[in-house]
């Protein structure tokens, strides 16, 4: 990989006399700017360019005299698309049956079954309002504090005697 980016490198100073390191890091988006400094530095030492300063003290870089420059064809960006999943879509009957389900399990006290039914009912909603809907039963589905302020997550911890 080093030495592809070298030759990247190479081929884009010899068409670029005197460019500078911003010039090209932009020539080569799927590179950190890093490593092209790296690069840079690692063919700089080879004698393979010359760096010499530039307009603002900025380091410009050219081919070293007699220096062959290697003929790379430069690849071009590839474009990998993301997977969006495809959204389940299911009845209205559908989604009022999971919805009252959803609501019985709230109602009978299991609080983590039917935040699960919710859960999946949202996956599959795209609609505002019933995700809204949704969302403000999933509320309801959070954990009550149990027992009085003597006790942390169910352990007595003792009374304040003021």
């Amino acid at each position: 990989m080093k030495v592809q980016i070298q030759n990247l490198i190479l081929n884009f100073i010899s068409e670029n006399p005197g460019t500078q390191i911003s010039a090209v890091v932009k020539s080569m988006p799927d590179v950190d700017r890093s490593s092209v400094s790296s690069a840079l530095t690692r063919l700089t030492m080879q004698g393979k360019i010359n760096r010499r300063t530039g307009v603002n003290n900025r380091f410009c870089y050219t081919i070293a005299a007699g220096e062959p420059v290697p003929v790379v064809a430069i690849p071009a960006p590839v474009h990998v698309p993301t997977a969006v999943p495809k959204q389940q879509i299911i009845s209205p009957e559908e989604w009022e049956r999971r919805f009252s389900k959803a609501e019985e399990l709230l109602v009978k006290g299991l609080s983590r079954r039917a935040n699960q039914a919710f859960l999946e009912l949202l996956d599959v909603t795209s609609e505002t309002t019933l995700r809204e809907k949704i969302v403000s039963c999933r509320s309801r589905c959070g954990s009550r504090p149990s027992g009085d302020s003597s006790t942390v997550a169910g352990h007595f911890v003792g009374v304040g005697l003021i």
